[in-house]
């Protein structure tokens, strides 16, 4: 789709703006995330990638499970249907006997703390059907502010700013099964061209699983706002 090549995002916790790397090392110092007060704990930060613009940085608690994180992926970027995921972990060097849904099965109550290394990368996947497919970083290990939430929400990319198929105007509606000959993306359309055919028609929203499926948004769509141009 038509978005920019820079894709940059805001902290939640201070307002800091910057590029995805950028943001990864300001996350490191961040002063909201420093321990104060005495309330402390080990987290992993994650690094979240879903494709083109698309990006997110966690802490995760060392007691937090596959089915915590699970659960924040979906409420804030991916679940339209209840469709199963499952993550990928560690080496897999037995492809053909390989089950991920029974592996996710007999790991999702478990710690993360023990699964996961600092500097390593894992995939997750969200509808084995019209998959969206998540690669993860451990970005680090670090004593931060203790939010007593098992998966905090650190920072996300600003919403591409997408223009209309038709005109100039920004992009509202994202189209199911239309997609630009030459590119083979979908196309977009604003509130005026998009009415025709809205039936098929889903919204315009901050998320890698736009337009696929029946997924219409998540749970943080109005965050972060707008930047200032």
């Amino acid at each position: 789709m038509n978005q920019q090549p820079e894709s940059r995002g805001m902290c939640r916790g201070c307002g800091y703006v910057g590029t995805r790397a950028e943001m990864s090392g300001h996350q490191a110092t961040c002063v909201v995330r420093l321990p104060h007060g005495g309330k402390a704990r080990e987290v992993f930060r994650l690094h979240v990638e879903g494709g083109g613009p698309y990006w997110l940085e966690l802490d995760v608690a060392q007691n937090a499970t596959l089915d915590d994180l699970d659960n924040f992926l979906r409420a804030i970027w991916l679940d339209c249907c209840g469709h199963l995921s499952e993550f990928s972990i560690g080496p897999q060097t037995d492809y053909e006997n390989f089950n991920p849904l029974a592996q996710m099965e007999a790991t999702e109550d478990a710690p993360l703390g023990p699964l996961l290394t600092v500097g390593e990368s894992f995939g997750y996947t969200y509808d084995m059907g019209s998959s969206t497919d998540l690669k993860l970083h451990v970005e680090g290990k670090e004593q931060v502010y203790d939010f007593g939430d098992p998966v905090h929400f650190l920072a996300r990319n600003f919403a591409p700013r997408l223009k209309c198929s038709k005109c100039d105007a920004p992009a509202k509606w994202v189209h199911s099964w239309e997609y630009d000959e030459a590119t083979g993306e979908s196309l977009l359309y604003c509130g005026r061209h998009g009415k025709a055919t809205r039936d098929e028609q889903l919204p315009v929203v901050n998320s890698p699983r736009m337009g696929v499926c029946a997924y219409e948004g998540g749970s943080m769509d109005d965050w972060p706002p707008a930047p200032k141009v």
